[in-house]
């Protein structure tokens, strides 16, 4: 599992795989959230980190 903490741009998107499976977030300044492997059971791998300011 992975633990995404943002800071205050105005959006942070993340794109993982799984099992083939691209699964992309789109996560809101200042927040705290939990993602991957326990949030669907499957193992995850991290490929991309996109911030906007």
């Amino acid at each position: 599992m992975f633990g995404v903490r943002t800071n205050d741009y105005e959006n942070t998107n993340l794109q993982m795989t799984a099992e083939g499976d691209r699964v992309e977030y789109d996560l809101p300044a200042d927040s705290w959230e939990g993602i991957g492997e326990s949030v669907d059971g499957r193992e995850h791998v991290l490929i991309e980190i996109r911030v906007k300011k």
